[in-house]
């Protein structure tokens, strides 16, 4: 018997409980049921107060369903289990999904390496929400340690041209973590010579002024692929809520100006006064 819930959301081949908080037994008798649902594509069960055991079995239910296209788990626990079982469906036959939402999911930058290599491989991921967890955490480690690799390195090399790559990621979410230092850098650089990303969102990070001032050149440098004109795609890049030291480096490098849609994005930030409490001055007559 399939519950109503799933029927009404089958019409669109799309199995939709977000913010129901199932829990994790709900969670694998649901699942159980959807096994019978034909032709699924999309599943989204984002905020179900779900751990280790219910997200393996959104997982197993993934793993079956070779049509699946997009999966959303974020606002759950991601524990090691469901870590490695997301690592197995990443890189099984059936699976093809071109959208994942691992939105404040628990990811730190260990997890996060070891998915951007399945994505790398596999190829057919083109957005990826990786907002709210935990990367970067390991700069610290880096900077004594420089063998330690970051979630900001690992997702450089998925945003680089190689061989070996063969994702071509357009929509990536990185808010709310704690990318910074050399993997901040590196990130920056990867976005220099990255043709195929429309959509970055990079708030709540503290890039520096170095990862700023490359930051600018990437920016430059897409304004030459032509992704404005030819596709019509405005370049999401919400970097207001980095240290206020980036902000100055990238307004001030003038390559974001050769842009200008960005260019009058900041400049209308600017305008609204956000950056008056960090003004020498301010608040003086």
């Amino acid at each position: 018997m399939i519950p109503a819930s799933l029927c009404a959301s089958y019409i669109n081949c799309v199995w939709v409980m977000y913010s129901v908080g199932m829990g994790n037994e709900m969670a694998v008798l649901v699942c159980q049921a959807a096994k019978d649902l034909p032709m699924l594509e999309s599943i989204n069960v984002r905020d179900n107060n779900l751990t280790c055991t219910g997200i393996c079995a959104v997982l197993k239910l993934a793993i079956s369903i070779p049509t699946l296209v997009s999966l959303n788990i974020g606002e759950n626990k991601l524990g090691d289990e469901s870590s490695s079982l997301l690592h197995e469906y990443l890189m099984h036959d059936n699976c093809h999904i071109s959208k994942l939402g691992l939105k404040n999911a628990d990811v730190d930058d260990i997890e996060c390496n070891r998915f951007i290599a399945d994505v790398s491989t596999k190829g057919d991921m083109k957005e990826l929400d990786l907002s709210s967890n935990k990367l970067g955490m390991l700069e610290s480690l880096n900077a004594v340690l420089p063998d330690t690799v970051t979630a900001g390195e690992s997702l450089a090399e998925l945003l680089t041209e190689h061989a070996d790559n063969k994702c071509r990621l357009e929509k990536l979410d990185l808010s709310w973590n704690m990318i910074r230092m050399e993997g901040a850098y590196k990130l920056a650089e990867a976005m220099t010579n990255n043709k195929y990303l429309t959509s970055l969102n990079l708030a709540y990070n503290s890039f520096g002024s170095e990862a700023g001032t490359m930051l600018g050149k990437a920016v430059s440098a897409l304004h030459l692929y032509g992704l404005f004109s030819l596709l019509h795609i405005l370049f999401s890049l919400p970097i207001f809520y980095f240290f206020i030291i980036f902000l100055c480096t990238l307004l001030t490098a003038g390559d974001v100006q050769q842009n200008s849609e960005i260019f009058e994005h900041f400049q209308q930030w600017h305008r609204r006064k956000c950056l008056y409490y960090y003004m020498p001055g301010a608040g003086t007559e």
